[in-house]
């Protein structure tokens, strides 16, 4: 029975010090923010407790969260540089779950979806969803249409420009020349709402095409597939991606 005793006691004892954290802050990655979180002391690359991140520009936080066994779990939020809530909600392993709610740049609700249950519960159309023209692929071709519903990046027009905007590099080439404009990028969207492919649909040059295609791959948030006739379908969004130099 002692022995059943002791052994219990070091059972918890080795968990409670497996736990202990310790503080871990970063310097500037890419130049473009700082971390701040906590690792496991007996395991110093597993993350574990509170996560801040902040924009590299000064102390203005760009997300906060929660991980648990080097998994996000819990309330996360990110955050544009003004402050305002870009979108928010909960992880469990690693995975998003319940419902999430995602900011237009304006800071307006833009979408509210349920992750668990796989359910748009709202979303803000756009003035002129009724009348834009999108490029629907089927097995006869290509053919240009209105929509029900335009394909819906989850995370929202914020975190969509903001990713775009961070990684878009302006060319050497293009800035030795003075080169300004926006490169039209096409990415397909299949039915379930997968990125199936990528077209340069009107190009800038001076190596401002790679660049724009480039930024808009670092788009990893989940899309819902476009609608037409009640139906899914495999829809060309275009997106713009601008260039212009700084006064």
């Amino acid at each position: 029975m002692k022995t059943c005793i002791l052994t219990i006691l070091l059972l918890i004892s080795g968990k409670l010090f497996a736990q202990k954290t310790m503080e871990v802050k970063t310097g500037i990655l890419q130049f473009r923010y700082y971390e701040d979180y906590s690792v496991l002391q007996a395991d110093p690359s597993v993350r574990e407790g509170g996560y801040t991140k902040y924009f590299a520009s000064g102390n203005e936080i760009m997300c906060t969260g929660f991980y648990k066994n080097n998994l996000k779990d819990g309330l996360w939020v990110e955050y544009r540089y003004n402050g305002m809530v870009e979108d928010s909600g909960y992880y469990k392993q690693d995975k998003k779950v319940g419902i999430w709610a995602a900011y237009k740049s304006s800071g307006m609700l833009q979408i509210m979806y349920d992750y668990t249950k796989k359910d748009l519960l709202y979303l803000k159309r756009d003035s002129d969803y009724k009348t834009k023209i999108y490029t629907v692929i089927d097995s006869a071709g290509k053919k240009q249409t209105t929509l029900d519903r335009p394909p819906v990046y989850l995370d929202g027009e914020s975190a969509f420009d903001r990713t775009i905007g961070s990684n878009v590099i302006y060319p050497a080439k293009a800035r030795e020349s003075q080169i300004q404009g926006r490169v039209f990028v096409g990415v397909t969207i299949d039915e379930q709402g997968n990125i199936t492919g990528y077209r340069l649909i009107k190009p800038l040059g001076y190596d401002c095409d790679e660049s724009a295609v480039n930024a808009v791959k670092a788009l990893h948030g989940k899309w819902l597939p476009g609608i037409l006739d009640g139906k899914p379908v495999k829809v060309e969004y275009e997106v713009a991606v601008s260039f212009t130099l700084a006064l």
